[in-house]
This record gives structure tokens, C-alpha cells and sequence, in this order.
């Protein structure tokens, strides 16, 4: 066959050939899966036919646009600039006006702009130990950042977040020399918090712990002179310990003072402190609140006959909790683990007159109270005489009387529909009963029967029944 038709028609097939390899490569766009994107274009061509669908083939190929396999859609908050990726967030940095370090763990309150729901709830981060924060994908609009840290003034400011942009927003804070605020922790002498790491009987007592402030450190180990001056203070309620922090104070002064770790009016530890200062960390021991424990014993007994008696008997310490304990069967008690300090000790038994007794304990030692004798109750018994047309009272009041003139308040009962009343488990003494409960007479003038809605009663030496009262 002429040479010349042989060359027309691989012309002609090389150009089907290329055209069909062009819609194949178009096709595999939809299908990169399909598509061989680095073909072999460096192996010689065998024959006229190869080497012309070779050469189209590669023509074809780099005349398209290079075929590249898909990537992942980018994140709708992040845009590629180069190889960076930068992220839509409000950052900064928080550094003090003093030196210019950074404030560590500073806090960042961010209201976010208004939604079509109405007002946002508003948003905490806290900086990190290099005094950076950041917001990650802040809503578009104005926000308000308002930035504080202990011992700093706090410090407001409006940014605006436009679009994907990052927003910076820096702060430098001020030290606040007056009205400071002074963080008080409780720490054991190895350092531990006091606290969370005491046993529960030192907790107890733990709760008496108080502070005081001074103007000059007084002595360890002793009392608090008298007449020292505390200086105002203005303290947040802290009920609960929370880690080793005891409790948070605003100091209204400037200058340097002291603080004072009190149990009582004994001054346990003291630290002094200026208006640089943010934290103190006053010492205790177990030991030290162990000492401050004290004991009350007594026996019980019936006053004529002697013989004990099962009674309750309640401590109330000035400081601390009340403790309750049962007697024994001689009648005998001691209440431990009192705070040392004015106590008051009440007696109670069944059909016997409660007895109380204060006295002051110290540290370490036990208050003997000795023999406790008590009384029967007795009853009181009457009825009221009413005139004609008079309003009838609802109760009769009983006033003891308490050496010679005091009057102390002790019952109340109600009055019969037929007049009648009777006072039960009174203790045994004088006593004026009253209708009113109005104005007190002189107890002579009941005592003469002068006096209308008043009687005189004596309850000394057992129940008393008959009482009139007009």
C-alpha cells in the first residue's frame, strides 16, 4: 500500500485516538478514581502508531487544567493564606502596667453580642500561666470583654469581630494599692492545707478558728493583749473551705499590717502583709487545736435522798458546738472536747426542776462541778374568777420570782373552759400569776391581794392547788 495512505490513516486514527482520550480525561474529573494522572511519558515510542497516540495523548493531558485528588471542604471558620491556616478567635495577652509580666490566670468575662434570640449568655476563660486567652469562633459583632485578677483593677473593653478575622484584644491591668484584696490560707507546719487534711475531731474545732487584724504582730502562743485595736475589714462569706483557701478579705487601709490566726482570744499564728501582698498562709497544728480542749464532769443526785439520777446534760461553750451526754447509773458525767472559755451547762431530768451553772474553762484542764442536786417539779393549780360580762382571758401566766424582786418568765398554760388551770412540772420557788402579762406590780401589792389578775404563789415545798385569781 502506498506509504503515503498508511501515514493518512494513523494521522486519522491518532486523532480518534486523542479525542476520545481528551472525553475520557473529562470524565474523570467527576471520577479522579479513573483517571491515571501520571502516565509514563518518558518510554520511547515503538512504532509510528505508538508514537503518534503518545504524543496526543500528552497534548491532550497538558491542556487540561491537572487533575488533583479532592481534599476535605476547610472548616467554615478557617481560610488558607499560603500554608497558614488561620483560625476566627479573640486572643491576647494580659500583662501588668508595673513591670510589664505577664498576669497569670487572669479572668475574662466575654458578653457576646445580641442574637436574634435575644441577649447571649455571657462567657468565662480564664488565662493561662502566660497570661494568653483566646475566645474560639466568636460570633460576628461587638463584644465586651471585662478582665480582673486578684490585687489588679479591673479593667473593660469593646472589640469588634468582622467576618473571619482574627480580633486581638490586649490588656494591661494596675496594681490596686488600696482596697486590696488578701486570699487567707490554713496550712498544717508541713505546708499541707490545714483544713482538708486534719482529722474530723480537729475539724470541729477547726470551725471556731477566726481572724484578726492588727496593726502590729502580737505574740505566738499567748492571748491577744487587751484594749489591741482591729482594723476594719470587709470580708467575703466563705462557708465552706474550698481547696487551701480559707477565705477572701478586702483590707480598707494602706500601709502594712497583720494578720492573726485566733482560736478564741489566743493568738495562734501571725503574718505580716502590705499593700503588695495577695496572699497570706497562717500555721496551725493539730495539736495546737487539741490544747485548746477542755472537760466538765459532775454527778446527779435527788435532792432529799441522794440517790443519782439519769438526767441530760448540755454544754454550750462560747465557742464551738453544744455536746449532750447521758449520766451514768451513780449519776455520774463528764462532757469532753469543749472550747475553752465562758460555758454554760444545763441539767435536765424527767419531773425534776432543770438546773444551770456557768463557768469558765481553760485549755487542758477539767472543771469539776461536783454534786448537782435537783428538785422535784411540782404543779400549780387554780381557776379564774370572772365578773359578769368580763372578757374572758385565753391563758394564766407564772412569773418566778428570783431573789427578791426579779421576775423571770417561765410558763404559760391555758384556761379551762370552766375556769379552771394547773401549771405542770413547775420549779419549786415564789411565783406571781398573771392574766395579762401587762405590767408587772410590786409583789407586795399581789401579796396583799391588791392588785386584780394577779395571785401570789408559794411553790417551795411542793405542788399548790386552790390559786384564785379575780
Amino acid at each position: 500500500m502506498n506509504p503515503r495512505i498508511l501515514l493518512a490513516l494513523a494521522f486519522a486514527a491518532a486523532l480518534l485516538i486523542g479525542l476520545t482520550v481528551w472525553l475520557h480525561v473529562d470524565d474523570g474529573a467527576k471520577k479522579p478514581a479513573d483517571v491515571e494522572l501520571n502516565p509514563d511519558s518518558s518510554a520511547p515510542a515503538r512504532s509510528l502508531d505508538e508514537l503518534s497516540t503518545a504524543a496526543i495523548t500528552q497534548a491532550a493531558v497538558a491542556a487540561r487544567a491537572p487533575v488533583l485528588p479532592i481534599a476535605p471542604a476547610p472548616d467554615a471558620h478557617d481560610f488558607q493564606l499560603g500554608t497558614q491556616a488561620l483560625r476566627h478567635v479573640i486572643t491576647g495577652a494580659i500583662t501588668s502596667s508595673k513591670d510589664g509580666l505577664p498576669v497569670s490566670y487572669a479572668t475574662i468575662d466575654a458578653l457576646p453580642p445580641p442574637s436574634d434570640l435575644g441577649a447571649s449568655a455571657p462567657l468565662l476563660r480564664v488565662a493561662d500561666s502566660y497570661g494568653h486567652f483566646e475566645i474560639k469562633d466568636p460570633d460576628a459583632g461587638r463584644w465586651k470583654l471585662t478582665c480582673s485578677a486578684r490585687g489588679y483593677a479591673t479593667v473593660e473593653r469593646v472589640v469588634t469581630v468582622v467576618g473571619l478575622e482574627p480580633c486581638f484584644a490586649d490588656f494591661v491591668l494596675t496594681p490596686v494599692a488600696q482596697n486590696a484584696k488578701l486570699l487567707v490560707r490554713l496550712r498544717t507546719p508541713a505546708g499541707r492545707p490545714l483544713l482538708t487534711t486534719i482529722d474530723p475531731l480537729c475539724l470541729e474545732i477547726a470551725k471556731a478558728l477566726r481572724p484578726v487584724f492588727v496593726a502590729d504582730c502580737p505574740t505566738r502562743r499567748r492571748d491577744l493583749p487587751a484594749g489591741t485595736n482591729v482594723l476594719p475589714i470587709r470580708a467575703t462569706a466563705v462557708t465552706r473551705p474550698v481547696s487551701d483557701e480559707w477565705f477572701e478579705v478586702t483590707i480598707n487601709s494602706k500601709g502594712s499590717a497583720c494578720c492573726c490566726l485566733m482560736l478564741g482570744n489566743h493568738v495562734l499564728d501571725a503574718v505580716t502583709f502590705d499593700e503588695s501582698t495577695t496572699s497570706v498562709a497562717l500555721v496551725a497544728s493539730c495539736d495546737d487545736l487539741l490544747g485548746w480542749f477542755g472537760s466538765v464532769r459532775l454527778t446527779v443526785v435527788d435532792d432529799i435522798s441522794g440517790d443519782p439520777i439519769t438526767a441530760i446534760v448540755e454544754a454550750r461553750p462560747e465557742i464551738g458546738d453544744t455536746r449532750r451526754v447521758d449520766t451514768d447509773a451513780r449519776g455520774y458525767v463528764q462532757v469532753d472536747r469543749l472550747t475553752q472559755g465562758e460555758v454554760v451547762v444545763h441539767v435536765y431530768a424527767s419531773l425534776r426542776a432543770p438546773i444551770t451553772r456557768k463557768i469558765t474553762l481553760r485549755g487542758g484542764e477539767t472543771a469539776d462541778l461536783g454534786v448537782i442536786r435537783m428538785v422535784k417539779t411540782v404543779d400549780i393549780g387554780g381557776w379564774v374568777e370572772r365578773a359578769e360580762g368580763e372578757r374572758a382571758s385565753a391563758n394564766v401566766f407564772a412569773y418566778r420570782i428570783d431573789g427578791e424582786a426579779t421576775l423571770i418568765s417561765d410558763l404559760s398554760t391555758k384556761i379551762e373552759s370552766n375556769g379552771s388551770f394547773t401549771f405542770k412540772g413547775a420549779s419549786p420557788g415564789l411565783y406571781l400569776l398573771s392574766l395579762t402579762g401587762a405590767t408587772r406590780p410590786s409583789i407586795k401589792a399581789v401579796q396583799e391581794d391588791r392588785v386584780r389578775g394577779w395571785a401570789y404563789v408559794d411553790a417551795r415545798f411542793g405542788a399548790v392547788n386552790g390559786v384564785r385569781i379575780r
